[in-house]
Parts: structure tokens; C-alpha cells; sequence
């Protein structure tokens, strides 16, 4: 048995030495399934490693070699380890264990992210199993899931009622019913709100400090990667995520993984905000009378304040009594209670809309020309759109990816041009990095520009210079909200639909997987 063993082992040396040098310095120079030992290469045994690529791995995993050089493997995403089979992870083989989730009566169990749960069947389209479970909705009953006031039955069981949703950079949040928030996507810098800095692919709690939920929300905003929402009657603002240039406006420029307050400039707490709107580096939040107060980065005047200094707490703006404020990369924008709008900042390709695109930039507020009769307005990275009271929608700016949605793919426009179609009927408007969308009086979804995430949500990557319909949100739809890349619709069903860029999970749907089509948020309860 002794002597089977050497000459296995010899053998394996000599199948080694073909490929490496007899004598070696170091066992880099002895091949993946050798170690240098007194200066001379000596084959592992059979099974055994330097590098994983003399190890084998089953099907849909990656062969890995311990520190130990032990050969082993890692299923790949969406697999889990089955006794040494790598399968789909499904209710059937859930988790690390491969457990097998369990169905309540009347209804179907659910793996989400490793994480087995269930749900009644229901009749209602939005309600229906969405898990490639291949189910017909039963509407059967009684089903033993009982969901609570502020609940609504979805794919992962009961999940608060989304109000409002607000798609940022690379994260989305929503409010819910129970004036909470809850964050899903990339999670640098804590901008997820749940005290950590772990990716989540469904909806967290966003905390108030560590084990302690956020309540009493009004209002959200999710912007480059930091968060900000409006809290109950007194109206202060609360921040969370990057603080590297005073994003969070509470004196200081560390970044916080919970929510903190907004100072104003005598260092108190804020207070008497209806909105707030969350840019790339800074935000703005909308006072009850109309005043106007900017904190973060300021480098080309975004703030509003006459200067190019940044500040870590609010700032009040000089500016005429505002109904909407929107913030972007490097740019805000104002609608006005007189009608008119004005924004301030950077005008790279003229997104202030001055009708001067030789202007460089706008330290205060500066009226956007030919525009009267204006309701809200949405700021991007380097354009803006505009919905008019009569339901009307006008975009100005860069326009190569046809996002000024005129039919037109012009390098830039300095005047608002009104989008084709869209003269009226129109209730909502968002602009984001290079495309945007608008909801009509009907509940429909239309959007224009660039398409290369699938972010108009038609079913194709294809741009478009004229609005074109979101599949599958031809009605129903209550609001809307734009992000970098990707999009989000509440419907009034209760439920929240995403679509476009998901590279880190910012659709709510739990996988990264980007889509051209609209797909429903999961929740975490």
C-alpha cells in the first residue's frame, strides 16, 4: 500500500515537472498542483491544490482552492449548494442549506434572497406569484397570512403599503403607509439608512439610530448616495448616507449609516419643511411658505448662496416664494408660485435654460426665460423638464440622446422646448441622467431618451427622441419618480414597479438583473 501511494505521488511529480522546473525558489514556480519544498518541486496529492484551476466544480459553480489546498467550489449566483450540486435557488432549495420552504394552505411559498416566506394566491395582477413559480392566480380561501392595516398582500407575503417611492443613483426608497422607509440597492456609505453598509437586494428599514425604526415620515428623497426625508408636524429633515462634503447637513463630514438631523445656520434643529429634493452632492428642502434652504457641495453654486463655498447645514436661498424644488448633479431648479422657475449652478449644455448657453454657471437664482405658467420641475445631470399647469411638459438642455423629447437628437437647447405629444394631460414629470418620463391624468407611464438599461421600459435598449409607452403602465399608475438610470412607479394597487439599470439591486426585485420592462419591488415585511 506504502509503495502505491510513492508511486502515485512520483507519478504526479513527473506530470508536474513537464510543466515546471525540478529545482524552484518559490512554489509560484512549480505549476498550480505543486509546492516548492528545499528547493525542489513536490506534487500535492490527488484532490489538493495551489491554484483552483487544477480543481474541478460541479455545474453553475466556480472551482476555489483553500488556504489549506483543499479543492472546493462556490455555486454561482442564484445556485445553492445541494450535496455537492449547485441548482437554481427556488422555494424547493432555499438558502445555504437548501432548505425547502413549506406553503401555507391556499397559498405558495417564496425564496427571496435566500430567505423562504409565502403568500396567499390572489386575483388582483399585481398580487399574483411573481417568482417564476408558473402559478395561476386562485383567489383561493382561506389563506392562514393575515395582513395588518398599514400591509398589503405581495409576492414576499405582507408588505407595507408603499405612499411614495423616490429612485436615487444606484438605491431606491420608499415611504410606506406606516410613515416609514424603507431603502433597497447599493448601500456605500450607509445611504440604505439600516445601520449598515451591506448591499440589500429587497427593501430595509431605514433606523433612527441602530435598532430603532424611522418614523413619522412625510416626505423622501434618495439622490447620489444619500438619502433625505421630512419628518411629521414639525417639519425637521433628516439625512442619511455620504457626508463627505456635508451632504447631511448636520455639521459635519462624516458619513452616517442612520438618520440624522438637518441643522439650520444657528446650528438647530430645521424645522418647518414640506419637501426636500436630494441631489448627486447637495439637497434643498421646501419651507411651508415657500422659502428656500441648500447644504452640501456648492463647487459651481448649486447651493444658491452667491458663493462657491460648500456648508454642512442649511442655507437660506434668496429667492421668490417656490411651490417645488428640484436638485441635480450640479444644479437646482425652483418652480415659483408666480408661475415662472428659476435655477442655479453649473449650465454645462445650458440645463439652467437662461437662453444663453454662454453662460458657465449661476451663483443665484436665475430666471429660466419663456416659461410662465410653470407647476414643478425636475433637474438632472445636465437638463431639466418642466410640467405648466395646463398638464404640459418642456425640457431644455442636453438633448443627444433625444431626452429633450422633441423628436430631436441637437447637441443642447438653451430655451425649454416642449416635449411632442405632451401639450397637455400630464400630471408628473422626472428627468434623469440623460432620459425621462412623465405620468398622465390617466395613470399611464411615457418616457424618451436614452435607453441603453432598458430605462424607458418599453422592452427594448433602443433610444427614442419622442415619449414612448412603458409596457404594462398604460393605467394605474398614482405617481412617479426618476432616478440616475432607472425608474419606479406606485401603483394604486399599492404596489411599486421598477424598471431599467439593476447592477446593484436598485429595482427592489432581488436579483441585478437590469429590465426593460417594469418588475415589482419585494419588500422586507
Amino acid at each position: 500500500m506504502m509503495r502505491f501511494f510513492i508511486a502515485v505521488s512520483l507519478l504526479a511529480l513527473a506530470s508536474c515537472s513537464s510543466d515546471s522546473p525540478k529545482s524552484c525558489t518559490t512554489s509560484e514556480d512549480c505549476g498550480p498542483a505543486a509546492v516548492c519544498e528545499q528547493k525542489a518541486c513536490a506534487a500535492l496529492p490527488q484532490g489538493e491544490c495551489r491554484l483552483p484551476s487544477v480543481c474541478t466544480a460541479p455545474s453553475n459553480a466556480t472551482a476555489t482552492c483553500s488556504d489549506t489546498h483543499l479543492c472546493g467550489f462556490n455555486c454561482n449566483q442564484g445556485f445553492v449548494d445541494c450535496s455537492g450540486e449547485c441548482v437554481q435557488e427556488s422555494p424547493d432549495a432555499c438558502g445555504p442549506a437548501c432548505t425547502k420552504c413549506t406553503a401555507p394552505q391556499n397559498g405558495y411559498a417564496t425564496c427571496t434572497v435566500g430567505v423562504c416566506g409565502s403568500a396567499c394566491y390572489s386575483t388582483a395582477p399585481d398580487l399574483c406569484p411573481d417568482q417564476g413559480s408558473g402559478l395561476a392566480c386562485l383567489n383561493q380561501s382561506p389563506c392562514p397570512i393575515s395582513c395588518t392595516a398599514d400591509q398589503t398582500l405581495c409576492a414576499a407575503g405582507c408588505c407595507s403599503t408603499p405612499t411614495a417611492v423616490s429612485a436615487g443613483g444606484d438605491f431606491t426608497c420608499i415611504l410606506t403607509k406606516a410613515k416609514q422607509v424603507q431603502c433597497f440597492g447599493d448601500n456605500a456609505y450607509g445611504k440604505l439608512g439600516n445601520n449598515s453598509v451591506k448591499q440589500s437586494l429587497i427593501g430595509v428599514d431605514v433606523l433612527s439610530s441602530p435598532g430603532s425604526v424611522l418614523n413619522g415620515i412625510t416626505s423622501i428623497s434618495a439622490g447620489g448616495s444619500f438619502a433625505c426625508a421630512v419628518t411629521g408636524s414639525s417639519g425637521g429633515v433628516k439625512c442619511w448616507g455620504q457626508n463627505d462634503l456635508g451632504q447631511l447637513g448636520n455639521n459635519t463630514e462624516t458619513p452616517s449609516s442612520v438618520a440624522v438631523d438637518v441643522l439650520d445656520a444657528s446650528l438647530q434643529q430645521l424645522t418647518g419643511s414640506v419637501l426636500v429634493s436630494s441631489g448627486t452632492n447637495s439637497a434643498c428642502e421646501l419651507g411651508a411658505s415657500g422659502g428656500v434652504s441648500c447644504w452640501g457641495s456648492n463647487a459651481n453654486g448649486e447651493l444658491g448662496i452667491a458663493t462657491t463655498q460648500g456648508s454642512p447645514v442649511a442655507l437660506a436661498v434668496t429667492l421668490a416664494s417656490a411651490s417645488a424644488i428640484s436638485v441635480a448633479s450640479h444644479h437646482a431648479c425652483a418652480a415659483l408660485k408666480s408661475g415662472s422657475a428659476s435655477c442655479w449652478g453649473l449650465n454645462t449644455n445650458s440645463s439652467l435654460g437662461l437662453g444663453d448657453s454662454t453662460v458657465v454657471e449661476a451663483t443665484t437664482p436665475t430666471p429660466v426665460v419663456n416659461l410662465s405658467t410653470v407647476q414643478t420641475i425636475s433637474a438632472s445631470t445636465d437638463n431639466t423638464c418642466a410640467l405648466t399647469t395646463g398638464g404640459g411638459v418642456y425640457c431644455w438642455g442636453f438633448g443627444s440622446a433625444g431626452q429633450l423629447g422633441n423628436g430631436s437628437t441637437s447637441f443642447q437647447s438653451s430655451v425649454p422646448v416642449q416635449v411632442t405629444n405632451l401639450s397637455s394631460g400630464v400630471i408628473q414629470v422626472g428627468a434623469g441622467y440623460h432620459f425621462a418620463c412623465a405620468l398622465t391624468a390617466g395613470g399611464s407611464v411615457l418616457c424618451w431618451g436614452a435607453n441603453d438599461a432598458g430605462q424607458l421600459g418599453n422592452g427594448t435598449t433602443s433610444n427614442s427622441s419622442v415619449p414612448v409607452q412603458t409596457t404594462g403602465l398604460n393605467s394605474g399608475v398614482t405617481s412617479l419618480s426618476v432616478g440616475s438610470r432607472h425608474a419606479c412607479a406606485l401603483m394604486n394597487s399599492g404596489t411599486v414597479k421598477c424598471w431599467g439599470s439593476n447592477a446593484f439591486g436598485n429595482l427592489g426585485d432581488g436579483t441585478t438583473t437590469s429590465r426593460t420592462t417594469p418588475v415589482a419591488v419585494l419588500l422586507d415585511h
